[in-house]
């Protein structure tokens, strides 16, 4: 695999991708997306909830990750998120949900909080 990078998700449930040689990968890190080349330095980095995205000649993947860590190693990727799941999947499992209901994320059992999006605020009219 010269000049390619392989690529291995690996979940506490199951293994997404193993080994899948790729061109390179954007990983969606705490500080920002970090993009990863062939012939990258040696790294370990956290990751945030977001998209992780690789490119393999003219294909481009996209998946859907939750936090957890990657490792970069001679021309190796390693993704260990908590959950990830390939985006085209995702989109015709999962129903379309409106926005503007509460949503409850969890991290574990015993971390669980409720985000409510803002509703808009109007200013009572002025009598003068």
């Amino acid at each position: 695999m010269k000049n390619k990078l392989s690529l291995t998700i690996l979940t506490p449930e199951k293994a997404v991708l193993t080994d899948k040689p790729v061109d390179c990968v954007t990983i969606p890190a705490v500080g920002g997306e970090m993009g990863v080349l062939p012939g990258h330095a040696p790294f370990v980095v956290q990751l945030s909830e977001g998209v992780l995205k690789f490119r393999d000649e003219h294909k481009h993947e996209v998946f859907g990750i939750f936090s957890g860590y990657a490792e970069i190693h001679k021309d190796k990727v390693l993704g260990l998120p908590e959950a990830a799941e390939l985006a085209k999947e995702a989109t015709k499992s999962a129903p379309a949900r409106p926005i503007s209901r509460p949503r409850t994320y969890s991290l574990c059992a015993a971390r669980t909080w409720t985000w409510t999006p803002p509703r808009p605020h109007y200013a009572a009219p002025s009598s003068m």
